[in-house]
């Protein structure tokens, strides 16, 4: 009668272990998703500051197009239309209009993430997420400006993701996106 309690106790033993692996997997994939939303998070500063760049180029291209036309070769008479005036100011000012609320985004975006960063308690961690999403540098430039190999580099960086805890706006964004994509 004996035997098959203790039968019963290495097969409930085998599940036990099975369920802690399970936990311990799921808590990983967890982990590294959490990890790839904050570095997502991390990273929006990067396009705010190509928005806003495009949109320079783009009014300095407008006035460069307005400043030096380009000429007809017909020896015919042209007049100048004051349309084209009046166009090219509507023109300019609604590019000048977005580039503001593109820089007004940007600002507030880096004004989260620099805020979520000083949050941290180390400050090295604070440098190394600063140097590599705020001032867009590469991983071989935060090594050199920190004085810290590759390696010691990124524990760094995965222990200040580990410790990163964002409150921005845009992170909540994020957070709602992914929930409404797992649901």
């Amino acid at each position: 009668a004996a035997a098959p309690e203790e039968t019963a106790a290495p097969s409930e033993a085998s599940s036990t272990k099975l369920d802690w692996k399970a936990q311990k997997e799921e808590q990983a994939r967890l982990r590294k998703k959490e990890n790839e939303l904050k570095k997502e998070y991390l990273r929006s500063y990067t396009p705010a500051v190509s928005a806003a760049r495009r949109i320079e180029e783009e009014i300095e291209q407008l006035r460069a197009d307005k400043m030096a036309p380009a000429l007809v070769m017909d020896d015919m008479p042209h007049a100048h239309d004051q349309k084209d005036l009046s166009d090219y100011a509507a023109k300019l000012d609604e590019l000048e209009r977005k580039l503001i609320k593109a820089r007004y985004e940007r600002i507030d975006l880096y004004a989260d993430i620099f805020a979520d960063i000083e949050r941290l308690e180390d400050e090295t961690e604070k440098a190394v997420l600063t140097y590599r999403y705020l001032r867009r540098q590469s991983w071989e430039e935060v090594c050199v400006k920190l004085g810290y190999q590759w390696a010691q580099v990124h524990r760094i960086h995965a222990r200040a993701l580990k410790h990163f805890n964002p409150t921005g706006g845009y992170y909540e964004i994020l957070i709602k996106k992914m929930k409404d994509d797992t649901q």
